[in-house]
């Protein structure tokens, strides 16, 4: 199938990389000419420069010119296309709310030359970046603000870590899908054919919106575990200096129903996610008039 991938960052580039492993043409679009001509040279330094995975330097070296392409300029390059995968950069405002000026710039570029192609076959557009619930409904607007024909939107978050973004894209533990029609879902099981059916991967197919707020369920959850050990785990400590913490994880964890992650003191989650993501979770439901009380003590607790 012919991919198209906008945006070459820490989620895009894997992405493309192993979309191109599976045997799929894949074009990796960004606007920077220097970063594209990075990743063209092939060389580890270049690449590393703007993106450090273990492995990722060899999976585009061995794809680069056979599958995997690099490009600063689609316009030659819609007709034919299958799917585009959007991974632009969503950064947080100072409200919390998600800077979506990178990602709406992309859709309007796209739906611009989508509206004038040739080939009017379907085409699917899926958001990949970490984007506030009913995303997928603006670009649905954005395509039809353009004109464009024949096409579906859906959704398919990313659940990468840092340090292991091309392992955790070649083996994920879940995929979830978001889309409106059979049709579209059918053209993305051709792109992941090999998790379909597989015994350990869960593959879920459900609504964009599901899929979108799945991401944000997920980090919102993970980082209420690391401030739940930093808000009572090390207040208890503090507290009853004869607690011994790593025989209270132990005797807690050791139930099957509660998770081990997170049970560690910590000075806070770090990274670039966790933070925002709750920051974004909680402004939604606040412009949508609902308390999210629990949702701000687990955000400051972090911050403490």
């Amino acid at each position: 199938m012919k991919i198209i991938v906008v945006g070459t960052g820490f989620v895009g580039l894997p992405h493309a990389a192993v979309l191109a492993e599976y045997g799929h043409e894949v074009h990796a679009y960004d606007i920077d000419k220097t970063r594209i001509a990075a990743y063209q040279s092939g060389e580890a330094e270049q690449i590393e420069r703007y993106v450090n995975e273990p492995g990722l330097v060899s999976a585009i070296q061995e794809t680069k010119d056979r599958y995997l392409f690099f490009t600063s300029d689609i316009t030659d390059l819609v007709d034919g296309t299958d799917l585009f995968f959007f991974c632009l950069n969503t950064p947080p405002k100072r409200d919390g709310s998600t800077d979506l000026s990178y990602y709406l710039n992309a859709a309007h570029t796209v739906a611009g030359l989508l509206a004038k192609r040739t080939d009017k076959k379907r085409v699917v557009l899926v958001n990949k970046s970490t984007v506030p619930i009913g995303t997928a409904r603006l670009l649905e607007n954005v395509m039809k603000e353009h004109g464009v024909e024949n096409f579906g939107v859906a959704s398919n978050p990313e659940f990468l870590a840092q340090g292991n973004a091309i392992e955790g894209s070649r083996k994920p533990d879940r995929l979830a899908i978001g889309a409106d029609t059979e049709e579209d879902f059918q053209i993305i099981r051709r792109i992941y054919a090999q998790f379909v059916n597989h015994v350990r991967i869960r593959y879920l197919e459900t609504t964009p919106e599901t899929a979108e707020s799945i991401k944000y369920v997920a980090n919102n959850l993970l980082l209420t575990y690391i401030s739940y050990w930093n808000g009572v785990g090390a207040r208890l400590a503090e507290t009853f200096p004869n607690i011994r913490m790593e025989d209270l994880k132990i005797g807690v964890t050791s139930d099957s129903r509660i998770s081990t992650w997170g049970s560690y003191v910590s000075n806070g989650a770090g990274g670039s996610c966790f933070g925002k993501d709750i920051q974004s979770m909680i402004y939604q439901l606040n412009q949508a008039g609902r308390r999210t009380d629990l949702l701000q003590a687990v955000y400051n607790i972090n911050e403490y």
